[in-house]
């Protein structure tokens, strides 16, 4: 998170972070299940 040029706002960087906890955690079918619902929601 800190390569050249990147910049991050505070709640930017937690969120990047607590996407990066849930990969390793092997939890990111848990990700994809909330987008794909959230996607379908704002669809209908």
């Amino acid at each position: 998170m800190k390569q050249s040029g990147q910049r991050w706002s505070r709640r930017g960087a937690q969120n990047m972070l607590n996407l990066r906890v849930t990969k390793k955690n092997n939890r990111w079918s848990k990700i994809v299940e909330l987008v794909k619902e959230d996607f379908f929601r704002e669809a209908a």
